[in-house]
């Protein structure tokens, strides 16, 4: 019991001689309640003013973020709780407030009350590591764990069509704003957030000082997914703060079976004081992991994908249509886009990007989309036309031409992150990890990757805000383990708070349409199996990284084929730097102009 109950249990007494020496525990339950509820209030101004939880409170005593409060200052709000009506603490001597604030000061012996000092005098002495469960929706299970992996939201396009009149022109705006979020897809992800509380928040207790320690969320190395990851945090606990990490190593998935986030348990230790999510961030040495990006860097997969692209016939065939030569040459006109200029199969297959302008303007309500001098403008056969051979070049580098291509590209692809997916959720169910949330704020085709991977085809294309999630759940009845998966390929369209539609992981290699994919929630060991022996995925980075080289000419083409890369981007800098010489050149003129009309 709380040095705050027993003194509510002393002043009880008080007022009913008669009554048991302890009130009961859901008397007292009730009575925390209250005081918790009339503390908020002493937070903010006005008694209609709201507060959501005890981390607010606290941060609104704590307002310069030093991670304590003095002990006079709580002193001093139960005095001023205390004059509420109907006030729960009316009648409370001093001496059991003083004593009250004193025993929560001395944790530390220095007069500072840390959150975990706060929450333990309102909550009583439950050990840091015990977080609440309660019953999801159906009041059948217990949630032990939720797994997110999110698309990233809207951003700046990577660079400016030519023709067209939305974006500026100046190159520095690309070089600085190119590819990076912006305010309407932190909204988006925030807004994802607040509907993913919505939905799972009775899973957890996000006011106890050891949640943030069961938390554990990893993002690529770009601003548009930490961005995300922080949004997305923002909407689902306002009241928490947040750290920054870099993930300097890819760990070994097994690693995650025993440990619940990068801190070990002394860096745990000190990390209560300031109670922050850690954002963790792929290495800064490079801009691609295997967790998030298996598609990236990997010789093989380029070998397998190149080879896919070399039998696809798709393309060939749509560009001798009249409706496809009749887009692509409006698309011509209205963008100025050089890689679709000369026409044919491969300028169809770069209609992806596109696809992507449309995508980013409509997010942000631009209109008229792709806007440009000429005033031509889309309808929607022209936007079905460039949504279905942008969707087919997406697909094509995870599904191939026929299931076989698929198995393997998608298995390079995924990467990692089947095995970290299923090492987190095997420390939970062992209950040798407290991890209870794990977000990944990943791109659309680390999305794509793991569904074909999983044995998915043609799936609809993850939107901005897309997720696939994952639930470990122990069933009452009977304490089985069980796992749903959901993809929710745009949020804005299915609601995450009430959206339902749980999909099984196929058996064995089977692949399945996406719309005829079994419904329903599978085992634990049917989940395990099915992820890691059925579909072979690689155990660790070094497996990974080894069936990922080539040998021999293989090996040596695809070297000329970095090297070709390599020149290409070291020519782009060079004629950067040709225009910067010719500014150069130019303010120089202006100057020695400038100086000799000075001197006369």
């Amino acid at each position: 019991m709380s040095s705050l109950a027993r003194a509510i249990s002393v002043w009880h007494i008080k007022i009913h001689p008669g009554c048991a020496p302890e009130v009961g525990t859901n008397e007292l339950g009730l009575r925390v309640h209250k005081i918790i509820r009339r503390l908020r209030k002493a937070c903010v101004i006005g008694e209609s003013g709201k507060m959501a939880s005890i981390r607010e409170v606290f941060r609104a005593l704590d307002s310069k973020s030093f991670g304590w409060i003095e002990a006079s200052r709580v002193r001093e709000l139960l005095d001023t709780h205390d004059k509420h009506r109907d006030n729960p603490l009316k009648g409370l001597p001093a001496d059991a407030k003083d004593s009250l604030v004193r025993i929560a000061a001395e944790r530390r012996g220095d007069g500072k009350i840390t959150y975990s000092d706060f929450f333990q005098a309102l909550m009583g002495a439950a050990p840091l590591k015990y977080v609440a469960t309660s019953a999801t929706q159906d009041q059948t299970t217990d949630m032990l764990q939720l797994v997110l992996i999110t698309r990233h939201g809207a951003r700046f396009p990577l660079k400016r069509f030519p023709h067209n009149t939305s974006w500026p022109e100046h190159p520095k705006f690309w070089k600085v704003y190119g590819g990076k979020l912006t305010p309407t897809g932190q909204q988006q992800l925030w807004q994802l957030g607040h509907e993913i509380q919505q939905r799972y928040g009775g899973n957890w207790d996000q006011d106890h000082p050891g949640f943030p320690q069961q938390c554990y969320v990893y993002s690529s190395n770009s601003d548009r997914t930490i961005g995300s990851a922080q949004a997305l945090l923002n909407g689902m606990f306002p009241t928490l703060m947040h750290t920054f990490m870099v993930a300097d190593q890819v760990r070994h998935p097994k690693e995650w079976e025993t440990r619940a986030n990068e801190r070990s348990e002394n860096e745990q230790d000190q990390h209560k004081m300031h109670q922050g999510v850690d954002i963790n961030i792929a290495t800064l040495e490079g801009m691609y992991q295997p967790i998030l990006h298996g598609f990236k860097e990997c010789p093989r997969y380029d070998q397998l994908k190149d080879q896919a692209l070399k039998r696809c016939t798709w393309f060939d065939e749509q560009i001798e249509t009249p409706e496809y030569q009749a887009v692509m040459e409006k698309l011509q006109r209205m963008t100025g886009f050089k890689k679709i200029e000369k026409g044919g199969a491969k300028s169809l297959s770069h209609f992806q990007s596109i696809a992507q302008q449309i995508g980013i303007e409509r997010a942000h309500h631009m209109a008229p989309l792709l806007a440009n001098s000429t005033g031509l403008v889309l309808d929607d056969q022209d936007e079905a036309l460039v949504r279905q051979a942008a969707d087919y070049t997406c697909r094509m580098r995870y599904q191939g031409n026929d299931l076989d291509e698929q198995r393997a590209l998608s298995r390079f692809a995924a990467g990692l992150l089947p095995a970290e997916i299923v090492a987190g959720m095997e420390g939970r169910a062992r209950g040798s990890s407290q991890r209870r949330l794990a977000i990944y704020s990943a791109h659309d085709n680390t999305i794509m990757a793991l569904l074909a991977h999983f044995g998915f085809r043609d799936w609809p294309i993850p939107q901005f805000g897309g997720y696939v999630s994952f639930e470990l759940h122990r069933r009452r009845s009977d304490g089985e383990l069980i796992v749903r998966m959901m993809y929710n390929f745009a949020p804005e369209i299915n609601p995450p708070a009430t959206f339902n539609q749980y999909v099984m992981i196929p058996p064995d290699q089977e692949i399945v349409d996406w719309n005829s994919a079994p419904l329903g929630e599978m085992g634990w060991d049917v989940f395990k199996q099915r992820v890691m022996q059925d579909r072979k995925s690689f155990t660790s980075p070094e497996e990974w990284t080894h069936e990922g080289q080539l040998e021999g000419r293989a090996a040596a083409l695809a070297e000329i084929e970095a090297k070709k890369q390599q020149l290409s981007e070291v020519e782009a800098e060079l004629d950067r730097l040709l225009e910067l010489q010719q500014q150069k050149d130019v303010l120089e003129a202006e100057l020695e102009a400038l100086s000799q009309a000075v001197a006369k």
